[in-house]
């Protein structure tokens, strides 16, 4: 009888490590990327996010329990070197810039989106941006964009099959199958903000622009553009004329950077400042994201 136990226990202690093995364990940075990837990867892949709710990913630092997570995973996806760079840094098997999978066409660039902003009445302050991303002009934000994100999906199906070749079945028909679902997602939220498309607003720093490019909103300008950094007395100034002169009634701001430069401006004008989450955090899949977004844009214009 004792043996027969023991021949049990043993037998299950296999079938348990002959799961574990074939779940392996991918990190991702932020919370819409973890998002995006469980969609894609779950359940046979488990997805561990990295930042708790409530952190930006531009003053993050890791810590040492964190360190230790992404030695043990398969591979450890994270944004872009502007955005999360610190991932590029954390000793994972296999770090990948989910960026790079986005094709040239979809990427917004600093001076590139100035210009097509500028034929929508819209305008920029002229803070240098800093930062490997944004010294390049690059827009990091590119989750705010259901498109931007579908064209990622090959991008990623192919990293996943690479680390479980039995797998990739699994990982091409949920890539396919979240594919349609975000085309969907794509003309419900168009739908939703069509009727205040007209609206002009002011963004405290550029957290929303793939989102406003994809549906046309009217941006009026961006008070901070780059992140952690203080705008200047001319920034702010430049700002303030621009809301004066355009009538801007409403700012919109982020839970993960200070609220400051927002308020300053929204007195000055006599506008609302409203918190838009562009991270969102668990159990929001990434449908719960980009709807939360256009339902308080949608709200706050009427």
């Amino acid at each position: 009888m004792q043996t027969l136990r023991v021949i049990l226990v043993l037998t299950l202690l296999s079938a348990m490590a002959s799961v574990a093995q074939a779940q392996p364990t991918i990190i991702a940075t932020i919370h819409p990327l973890a998002a995006v990837l469980d969609e894609i990867a779950a359940p046979r892949t488990k997805v561990v996010r990295l930042l708790p709710a409530g952190a930006s990913p531009h003053t993050f630092e890791p810590r040492p329990s964190d360190v230790r997570t992404v030695e043990s995973a398969a591979v450890l996806f994270y944004i872009s070197p502007g955005l999360d760079g610190f991932a590029a840094r954390l000793p994972a098997p296999r770090k990948v810039a989910v960026i790079d999978f986005l094709p040239e066409s979809y990427i917004l660039h600093g001076r590139h989106s100035h210009e097509e902003t500028k034929n929508n009445n819209t305008l920029h302050n002229s803070s240098h941006e800093t930062g490997s991303d944004h010294e390049e002009g690059v827009d990091p934000h590119f989750w705010t964009d259901p498109q931007a994100v579908k064209a990622t999906i090959p991008g990623i199906v192919t990293t996943l099959c690479s680390i479980d070749a039995e797998g990739c079945s699994h990982y091409q028909t949920r890539g396919k199958q979240f594919a349609k679902d975000l085309d969907k997602l794509d003309l419900e939220t168009a739908a939703t903000l069509k009727p205040v498309k007209s609206t002009p607003f002011l963004l405290a720093y550029p957290f929303l622009t793939y989102f406003i490019h994809r549906y046309k909103l009217r941006h009026a300008g961006t008070i901070v553009t780059v992140p952690g950094k203080e705008p200047s007395p001319r920034d702010l100034a430049r700002t303030i004329k621009l809301g004066l002169k355009q009538k801007i009634r409403m700012i919109y701001t982020m839970p993960q950077l200070p609220q400051r430069p927002a308020d300053v401006v929204a007195e000055s004008i006599h506008a609302k400042v409203h918190v838009i989450d562009p991270i969102g955090q668990p159990p929001m899949r990434y449908r719960d994201i980009i709807e939360a977004i256009a339902k308080t844009l949608r709200t706050n214009f009427q």
